[in-house]
């Protein structure tokens, strides 16, 4: 029987890279729970009633970052994971699937956040590799790093 504290949703995050392979991240935090800390994320988010994979993921990258970008961009999914977190009182088992991006750096445009977004999430920013292999702040998915190094 599934426990019906728990929201189960499905979700699309781009890990969007540019031609000096940094990667974009949205930093956030449960505006609930302030005190459990700042973490990095990839663009990204849950799946609205009908709408495919590719179509969310095409979606959020607009509404959170201002880039347009069509499902052709997309490619493969590159990883996919089930996570549970903790927001606005809410405990969310989320089933996501990753896809990688390489972009042309732009600058980010946030005025597409929405309300909770608005209250849980603070600055984007371009990391390099050696910045995402160094940190100390929490980045997801935890294996980002592999997503975006090149394979020899």
């Amino acid at each position: 029987m599934e426990d019906a504290s728990v929201l189960d949703r499905d979700a699309a995050r781009v890990v969007l890279v540019d031609g000096d392979g940094r990667v974009l991240l949205i930093e956030m935090r449960d505006p609930l729970e302030p005190q459990r800390g700042w973490y990095w994320v990839t663009p990204g988010g849950g799946r609205e009633q009908g709408e495919s994979k590719e179509e969310c993921a095409v979606r959020e990258v607009f509404e959170e970052t201002g880039l347009r970008l069509e499902q052709r961009d997309l490619g493969p999914v590159r990883h996919e994971e089930t996570t549970e977190y903790g927001f606005e009182g809410d405990l969310i088992r989320q089933h996501q699937v990753f896809y990688v991006v390489h972009v042309d750096r732009f600058v980010v445009d946030t005025s597409g956040w929405d309300a909770a977004e608005l209250r849980s999430q603070r600055e984007v920013r371009w990391w390099t590799r050696d910045e995402l292999s160094t940190t100390e702040e929490s980045v997801y998915p935890e294996d980002l790093i592999a997503l975006v190094t090149p394979h020899r």
